[in-house]
């Protein structure tokens, strides 16, 4: 794999070697075409000059050798019929018919024959230059030719010329690659750099500006990548925290159902050991313990029923049917309820008759939740009111820390350092559901060992009738 420079090294070599052949090839075209063109124009001049001598057919031989010494270049005399009749280079006998040669065929048509032609006598290319005139009044042709050698000499002279510009050019730009190619090869260390630093996490890390727009931008690119994967790093670490947490609450579900479930569960394993061992049990024994089986039994249902509504409260499966009703006539009937079930037990009302449009049966949740709850964590009287349109469940109990407070809603919590909390932490978590399904929310004042205030205000409108109090 070639390094930058490398690269550029080769590109420039190739470039200028192709613009150096180019230009070599155009410059020699153009100079043959130039020395063409002013030795033909010579020749010709040189021809128009020699018409004016006297010329005798006697002199001709003698005359070519001394035009060739004068003007230095060849001279050929020709009759109308092709033979030569004198040449300054070659004798004239031992030259072939010329009456075919395409300079004397040209000027037969025009005043000036030329052409391009190798000579084989004298092994050399030549520039032949023809004219048709006549000598005491016989029709002769003369001829003048000129050597193109000094045309590649010329070439040579200025190619080499031309070569030694380009080396120079060549030097400069190989040595600008070269400096280039460094410039280049620490900006690509700078972004490798900067990639080791994301890939180890470090997405603070700074890439310096590069010497190019380009690599402005590539380092611009970097930083945005950097703040991406710094962002999804993140929101990661938060999705890894949401699982733990997931887990956590899973063990808590199961924690909560194992702890619960075990009581009723042994005791109805219990009772029915007994009544299997003592199958002539007294009647009445017999009756109560069927009964406590119920009663553990109907436990359970109700748990069971407890977690599917919380479940289905979670995920949106039930949503409130509204109604309108007197929430004070319907926490009077649940407290009735209550009193006849724990008849030890004091419940002090002050209800304010307020009509509301909720589902009845959801409130119904909510109230006897709050109630079962002043019931469970205190021994005293629980006093129910509704007053400015906000029910209160007020119970002198043990209270809840305030470490505790606010954790009591939250599904399956179970305080740690109480032991009155022995419940799957599921009522007042279903309270919390309800009351936001309604657009309310529960609010809870508590001291540790004087007691609680479990309140939630009414959104609807309110419409106060009467005063009743017990």
């Amino acid at each position: 794999m070639l390094r930058v420079h490398q690269h550029f090294t080769g590109s420039i070599v190739v470039l200028f070697s192709t613009l150096l052949f180019l230009c070599g090839a155009i410059t020699y075209w153009t100079l043959k075409a130039n020395d063409i063109e002013h030795f033909k124009e010579k020749l010709t001049a040189r021809i128009e000059i020699i018409k004016l001598q006297k010329l005798k057919f006697d002199d001709l031989e003698q005359y070519s050798k001394i035009i060739k010494e004068k003007i230095d270049s060849r001279i050929t005399f020709i009759d109308d019929n092709g033979a030569v009749l004198a040449d300054s280079d070659t004798l004239s006998e031992s030259m072939e018919n010329h009456n075919n040669r395409e300079e004397i065929m040209q000027a037969r048509k025009q005043p000036y024959g030329t052409t391009l032609r190798y000579s084989q006598t004298l092994n050399e290319d030549f520039l032949y230059v023809a004219h048709r005139f006549e000598i005491e009044g016989e029709p002769v042709f003369i001829r003048l030719s000129a050597s193109t050698k000094s045309i590649v000499e010329n070439f040579y002279s200025l190619w080499l010329k031309i070569t030694l510009i380009f080396a120079i050019f060549i030097f400069i730009a190989l040595f600008n690659a070269y400096k280039l190619g460094d410039k280049i090869k620490k900006d690509v260390n700078k972004i490798k750099n900067a990639l080791l630093e994301i890939a180890n996490k470090n997405y603070d890390y700074v890439v310096e500006k590069g010497f190019t727009q380009e690599f402005i931008e590539i380092g611009f690119s970097l930083r945005k990548l950097a703040a991406k994967l710094h962002k999804r790093d993140k929101l990661k670490k938060k999705y890894t925290t949401k699982l733990k947490l997931a887990n956590k609450q899973r063990s808590d579900i199961i924690s909560a159902i194992s702890h619960e479930f075990k009581n009723p569960i042994t005791s109805i394993m219990g009772y029915a050991q007994t009544l299997m061992d003592d199958g002539d049990a007294n009647k009445d024994i017999r009756q109560k313990f069927l009964g406590k089986i119920i009663q553990n039994s109907q436990k359970i249902t109700n748990m069971v029923d407890r977690l599917a509504l919380s479940t289905k409260f979670e995920n949106g499966d039930l949503l409130p049917r509204l109604s309108q009703f007197d929430i004070a006539t319907l926490a009077k009937e649940l407290v009735d309820g209550f009193a006849q079930r724990y008849p030890e037990r004091k419940f002090i009302l002050s209800l304010e008759s307020c009509i509301v449009e909720a589902d009845k049966t959801m409130m119904e949740m909510v109230i006897i939740n709050l109630i079962e709850n002043a019931i469970k964590y205190s021994e005293e009287d629980v006093e129910i009111k509704i007053k400015d349109k906000t029910l209160h469940v007020i119970d002198k109990g043990i209270g809840i820390s305030q470490e505790d407070l606010s954790k009591v809603t939250r599904k399956f919590y179970r305080s740690q350092s109480s032991t009155w909390d022995n419940s799957m932490g599921l009522g007042l978590s279903l309270v919390s559901y309800i009351l936001k399904l309604h657009k309310m929310e529960l609010h809870i004042q508590s001291e540790v060992d004087v007691g609680s205030d479990f309140s939630f205000g009414f959104c609807n409108d309110i419409i106060v009738t009467k005063q009743q109090e017990e």
